[in-house]
């Protein structure tokens, strides 16, 4: 175009591609659709959609800023080796800002071996981060009402760079995957609300009844003057 953006051309390979791609999306959103266990559903998601992209690792990462926290929620890997270690999921504040400003300007991080080592600073973290990188990594931010909440990250068992229909099917399956996700959560958040209230109302009915129980026997008792009309009033309340 003469406005100098740039627009994606697709060979008629890549248009096969991306239908096969779009095909393999259908039946993970079907198992999904009708899952009855979703926390299991979306592990099983992760290794299908590995296997099918011969990727060697995704993870899911979620980023809470109100507590400043940020966690792997889920990750598969051909080898249980290459997952993500928990002292990898921690990002402070600033660290998180800057992770932003690059989704804003592509949409999503491409991470190589090389570039790693060219812009890294910390030798210590970079030779932890080296011994566990596979070829290339493709994250792609997840996001809800417009602001972002993690991402997802595929690694790739060679050091090729993700073509354009990759990186359009992958987009697509991130957007799928976190709407899941964010079901999940709330799900998990609603049960973890129920179980809290119920807790209360056992916590307090114990005490409660044993109160109501205890007055009940003095009401039974020869009590006078204002002690009994007090008996009588907690008696009433039950």
């Amino acid at each position: 175009p003469k406005d100098g953006s740039y627009v994606l051309s697709f060979t008629e390979d890549d248009f096969v591609k991306l239908a096969d791609g779009h095909r393999f999306l259908g039946e993970i959103l079907d198992g999904l659709k009708y899952s009855t266990d979703l926390d299991s559903s979306l592990q099983i998601a992760l290794e299908k959609i590995g296997k099918h992209f011969k990727l060697d690792r995704i993870a899911i990462y979620e980023i809470n800023q109100d507590s400043n926290t940020s966690k792997f929620t889920y990750q598969w890997a051909l080898d249980s080796k290459n997952l993500f270690p928990n002292e990898f999921a921690y990002m402070c504040s600033q660290d998180i800002s800057k992770l932003f400003e690059y989704y804003d300007m592509k949409g999503y991080i491409e991470i190589t071996e090389c570039a790693f080592k060219e812009n890294s600073t910390d030798s210590n973290k970079l030779q932890k981060f080296l011994s566990i990188l596979r070829g290339t990594q493709l994250w792609i931010p997840t996001l809800l009402n417009g602001e972002y909440i993690g991402a997802i990250g595929f690694d790739k068992c060679d050091t090729t760079l993700y073509t354009s229909v990759e990186k359009l099917i992958l987009s697509e399956v991130v957007s799928t995957l976190s709407a899941y996700v964010t079901r999940l959560n709330a799900e998990n958040a609603n049960k973890a609300k129920s179980a809290f209230l119920s807790s209360m109302s056992h916590e307090i009915r114990t005490p409660l009844n044993a109160i109501v129980g205890f007055s009940q026997s003095l009401a039974k008792e020869e009590i006078s003057g204002p002690a009994k009309d007090e008996v009588k009033e907690i008696v009433v309340i039950k």
